[in-house]
């Protein structure tokens, strides 16, 4: 995958060697008409004529202007395509299987083939404009108009190659970004770069300039999407339309900057106070995106466009890399290890109480009523249904302590195969963290945000961390960036108390102790689904119960919430925590190739 798109990115233009094409005529009326008979139900074939037509069309002797208007004519055919493809490779686990992966290098080869051809007719139109004529004047408008229409293309389809290869996790490919570069200058030298030009692919705009096209590719390579979900990365591009016009382009430094970009060199904006000077810089001033992204967070959703309603962790995620560089907190060692990891909350809280099921851990049936869970109650029902006498009922049926520890044992033996735990390679570690490897299949859960457990083999207690990053190495695997959260988290039951007396049933949660050495309070990790700032909540553990308030929400991810909460007296006002207490009130109480021909009939 990656050699055959390298091969077109960032090279010389290929040579103009056919006369014609293969399945088609290169007039204008000829490609609709032959677009409009593509079978379209049928993704393999259609594909598979698609892909030769346009590595042909890279290599027909035609005018810039004929070039162009078959390749329009193409482009809304081939993005359809392009989203049935997606289907075969999108939302799947990080590493792809092998077929997965070619319908992947598949797709990525039909986009750099359809923004290869803009970019052989913008560098035409610039070769005419060079020209004496031109100079002059004769020609030069239409000749400007079609290097901006050819530009803008270009580059937004290198975009979308790159929204690609970020849902995927993997690195851009070699030369995309030395590409972008070079097509942005060029469209800023021949004064083209902020011509508006129609775009009926473009999601929220109908007009876009070269200039907010390549915006969008800076804003996504920016955002750090390796932490982050596909949903989430694909909103961020989507909503970039919107966003262009609060970022600044400039070649001058100033000194509220906040990246730099070496149009120079084959690489992404980087933040300029981790970039040396360089020549042919350019400049990004951020302000005023984060200060949208601020209003767009305190705005009710029913006053902004569908396009900007993002999730909180998501408002949390770009304000805060888009105001400032981000460190890290912890410098990481190299370390040759192993570790095993459980992902998911439900996963988590089994492992963490050595392997109970909830149930039993909270000490309640969820499938009885009030009456069949009380025994007493339970008796009378069965004497009014026509049941044996009481008395024998008591003595035959209450089990002894040998029957309930057998029980107890039953339980744990048929839940003990449900999360079995994986193992991970250690490729370096940090006091706050670990950057784990997986050589073969990754877990079809490893997402970011995502909690798990953890634990080196031959330590017996299990931690509880976050995956903060994702990324896919072609040759390695998969790899993930985790953030410890506690040491001695206890598994737990809770339930949302509601105004109305009615609660909630219980759910899995976790309460993490206090941390002083790095000055974080006791919290508690439960499901964003039902837990908010401001709800009373009742914690179980056994047989115990703890009446909290949650306050504030200190972390917040697709899968879980994480909240510092108050004791609450018995009128239910916040009590003020001291150090340890919130845990000892609950806790004291208990390579691809370049050849598609076997995926045309399987698509």
């Amino acid at each position: 995958m990656t050699t055959t798109i390298s091969d077109l990115i960032g090279h010389t233009l290929p040579e103009k060697s056919l006369n014609q094409l293969s399945l088609v005529g290169h007039s204008k009326a000829e490609m609709q008409a032959w677009v409009n008979t593509l079978p379209m139900m049928n993704v393999g074939e259609t594909t598979k004529r698609l892909y030769q037509t346009l590595q042909e069309l890279t290599k027909l002797k035609a005018s810039e202007e004929t070039r162009y208007e078959l390749l329009e004519v193409l482009r809304s055919c081939v993005h359809t395509i392009l989203n049935s493809l997606a289907k075969h490779y999108l939302n799947q686990s990080v590493l792809l299987p092998d077929r997965a992966n070619r319908v992947a290098a598949l797709a990525q080869s039909l986009r750099v083939h359809l923004a290869l051809g803009y970019k052989m007719v913008a560098y035409d139109c610039i070769e005419k404009l060079n020209t004496k004529l031109s100079i002059i004047g004769i020609g030069r408008r239409q000749q400007q108009q079609l290097a901006a229409q050819s530009f803008q293309r270009a580059i937004s389809e290198l975009g979308g190659l790159l929204l690609e290869t970020n849902l995927l996790y993997l690195p851009p490919p070699s030369g995309l970004w030395l590409d972008l570069h070079s097509l942005y200058r060029s469209a800023v030298a021949y004064g083209v770069a902020q011509t508006k030009i129609p775009d009926v692919l473009a999601h929220v705009n109908q007009e876009l300039t070269s200039t907010e096209a390549y915006l969008r590719c800076i804003i996504l390579a920016a955002s750090h999407t390796n932490k982050l979900r596909q949903a989430e990365i694909r909103q961020i591009y989507t909503a970039s339309e919107f966003w262009t016009s609060y970022l600044k382009i400039k070649t001058q430094a100033g000194s509220s900057d906040l990246l730099l970009i070496d149009t120079d060199n084959d690489l992404p904006p980087t933040y300029v106070s981790k970039s040396a000077e360089v020549a042919h810089a350019l400049c990004v001033d951020a302000q005023k995106l984060v200060q949208h992204f601020q209003t767009l967070q305190s705005t009710p959703p029913n006053q902004v466009n569908k396009a900007e309603i993002l999730t909180p962790s998501l408002f949390q995620h770009l304000i805060g890399i888009w105001s400032a560089p981000t460190e890290r907190t912890f410098a990481r060692r190299t370390y040759e290890g192993e570790l095993l990891v459980c992902l998911g909350l439900t996963a988590t809280h089994y492992h963490l109480a050595d392997e109970v099921d909830f149930e039993s851990l909270i000490n309640i049936r969820s499938a009885f009523t009030e009456e069949e869970a009380n025994l007493f109650l339970r008796n009378n029902t069965a004497n009014e249904m026509g049941a044996t006498d009481l008395w024998r009922f008591n003595i035959g049926n209450v089990p002894g302590v040998d029957a309930e520890t057998a029980n107890k044992r039953q339980s744990k033996e048929a839940t003990q195969d449900m999360y079995p735990p994986q193992a991970a390679i250690i490729v370096n570690i940090s006091p706050g963290g670990y950057c784990i490897r997986w050589q073969g299949e990754p877990p079809i859960s490893l997402r970011t945000g995502e909690v798990l457990a953890l634990r080196e083999p031959e330590d017996k207690s299990w931690n509880v961390g976050v995956v903060r990053w994702v990324k896919q190495l072609p040759t390695e695997g998969a790899e993930a960036g985790v953030e410890i959260l506690s040491a001695r988290a206890k598994p737990c039951g809770s339930r949302v108390l509601k105004k109305t007396g009615d609660s909630t049933e219980y759910m899995r949660t976790l309460l993490l102790p206090e941390m002083k050495s790095l000055h974080r309070p006791a919290t508690l990790i439960a499901p964003n689904v039902s837990f908010r700032s401001g709800y009373r909540v009742l914690i179980r553990l056994g047989n115990e119960e703890v009446k909290v308030q949650l306050t504030t929400e200190t972390l917040t991810t697709q899968s879980f919430s994480q909240f510092e909460f108050a004791l609450l007296q018995s009128a239910d006002k916040p009590q003020t925590i001291l150090p340890d207490q919130t845990a000892n009130s609950v806790a004291g109480k208990s390579e691809s190739k370049d050849d598609f021909d076997s995926l045309w009939n399987n698509l």
